[in-house]
């Protein structure tokens, strides 16, 4: 396994490139990076490969590469130039839109059964409140991954103690409080009788924002930036 400086190592190096290719050969420029390149004179046969195209419908996208180790010559799609590009990859402009159908595939197999669940609770008469009211379509909840929370469920009932560490994205602190407090209180659907009051905030300025920067480590023989 990589060091954590052989990973940095290697993101510096990987940083200015522009990748071209997936990881399997197959091009990663969408029609968009092409356009401009070279004379006018040929535009009669491009739109006519372009109307081909369509006939044909989007192409396949390659196969998502699941290794643990990346192959020769490849890298990580956010350790290049195109970082800023990253959270937007599958979008309509993004490199990686002809994966957008398996992007909403395997959203649709995430929500459903919160959907389903939340629709139950609504159609209930005798629920007490609405679940839809309690859950609007921008809580948390919404975008974790349920089988987080039934991690946290198994501990309580084995009566494991833990300590829970989140690594966040910087942004998404605070939603990550309010689904844990509105979980730890029997609001997520798919756990209605859970509760735990340890997972409630009472100080929320314990809170941390963690961010990076260089400094130099004095080593023997010089200096090391780290």
């Amino acid at each position: 396994s990589q060091s954590q400086s052989q990973s940095q190592s290697q993101s510096q190096e990987t940083k200015d490139i522009k990748p071209t290719h997936w990881w399997d050969g197959s091009s990663i420029l969408t029609d968009k990076d092409g356009a401009g390149d070279g004379d006018n004179d040929n535009d009669g046969d491009e739109q006519d490969q372009q109307t081909q195209k369509q006939k044909q419908g989007p192409p396949l996208p390659p196969p998502l590469h699941t290794l643990f180790h990346w192959p020769p010559n490849a890298c990580p799609y956010y350790r290049t130039a195109y970082k800023r590009h990253a959270k937007t990859f599958t979008e309509d402009d993004g490199h990686g839109k002809i994966y957008r159908p398996l992007y909403n595939q395997l959203k649709s197999c995430f929500l459903q059964e919160i959907e389903s669940k939340t629709e139950e609770d609504v159609s209930d008469s005798n629920s007490p409140s609405s679940c839809r009211e309690c859950l609007p379509p921008s809580h948390p909840f919404f975008r974790m991954i349920p089988s987080f929370f039934h991690t946290l469920v198994e501990l309580q009932h084995s009566q494991q103690e833990y300590k829970l560490i989140l690594r966040t994205f910087g942004s998404d602190l605070d939603d990550i409080v309010t689904a844990l407090e509105d979980f730890a209180a029997g609001k997520h659907p798919l756990f209605p009788t859970f509760r735990d009051p340890k997972l409630v905030m009472t100080n929320k300025n314990n809170m941390y924002k963690g961010r990076y920067r260089k400094v130099m480590i004095p080593m023997e023989g010089g200096m090391n930036g780290d």
